[in-house]
């Protein structure tokens, strides 16, 4: 709930900014309001596809790996469609010893092969970590975890973060075979592979996140709307971010943290042109 909320208020505060500054302007173009509406639309859409995710039923949609399943050419498969991902979520095993560091994490890497030809269609790679009950623990520190959400937690406090899921983008289709050619750790018993639905393709966001800041450097120049371009630039790198950052667990600070990236892009990139050429302007006049 705190992570939609944190997106929520993400997004509405930009927004509101662009039309309390576009209705102070001498003008106030009517078709300037519909791109202002599509800002706010696309990293809302995409805000709410990782958060809240469609799960695909059906068995051919899933799989379940063990650390047995490691560099074994497996009879596994899953069924992807063009613009579904896959989420990847861990059962923790039991706590061996709790001195190990590796008893805290699971490193993986799992290969997917178009089923009919073979060929290579992508990977997805990561670590999953378990949460330690104190910092004295493990006598190392690289692998010390974090918070992991349990079922009641409202995902406000240390972000809400979880260790134990993480999503991944192949943009691919077809029925894929499944190989698991790394397993390091012991922290989860096995992980679990689930379809589900993705968020747009990358270059759709990042042709969107140009397009959005060219028309906030128009209105800011044309109009002399201070600041609008970056505020709508912010919105469009938002949206292209966000895929990397947010995952279905996510809590609040997760989805605040991945707006920084945007919030530079939108200032540096869209807000210094604008005021780069808001000046050339002002100098002709």
């Amino acid at each position: 709930m705190w992570a939609t909320i944190t997106l929520v208020v993400t997004i509405l505060v930009p927004m509101i900014s662009m039309a309390t500054r576009m209705r102070g302007a001498a003008k106030n173009p009517m078709l300037f309001w519909i791109f202002w509406l599509a800002a706010g639309a696309v990293p809302s859409y995409v805000g709410w596809t990782v958060l809240h995710p469609e799960v695909v039923d059906g068995k051919e949609y899933s799989v379940s790996l063990t650390k047995g399943d490691e560099n074994k050419k497996l009879e596994k498969s899953l069924k992807v469609q063009q613009g579904q991902s896959i989420l990847v979520t861990g059962d923790l095993g039991p706590l061996a010893d709790k001195e190990k560091d590796d008893s805290y994490f699971t490193n993986y890497k799992i290969n997917f092969f178009d089923a009919s030809t073979n060929v290579g269609a992508g990977e997805c790679k990561g670590e999953l970590t378990r949460e330690a009950d104190s910092n004295t623990d493990i006598k190392g520190d690289s692998h010390k975890g974090k918070k992991i959400k349990s079922s009641d937690d409202d995902g406000s406090i240390s972000g809400g973060n979880e260790d134990l899921e993480a999503r991944c983008d192949l943009w691919t289709s077809g029925e894929l075979r499944v190989e698991l050619s790394n397993w390091h750790g012991s922290a989860v018993k096995s992980i679990n592979l689930q379809v589900i639905t993705g968020p747009p393709a990358p270059f759709i966001l990042w042709t969107l996140a140009g397009v959005f800041s060219l028309l906030g450097i128009y209105y800011e120049v044309r109009y002399s709307v201070k600041e609008l371009a970056g505020l709508m630039g912010f919105l469009g790198f938002y949206a292209a971010f966000m895929p990397e950052g947010v995952s279905p667990s996510s809590g609040a600070m997760n989805v605040a943290m991945s707006a920084l990236p945007g919030l530079f892009a939108g200032l540096v990139f869209a807000g210094g042109v604008a005021f780069i050429a808001s000046k050339y302007v002002e100098s002709k006049k």
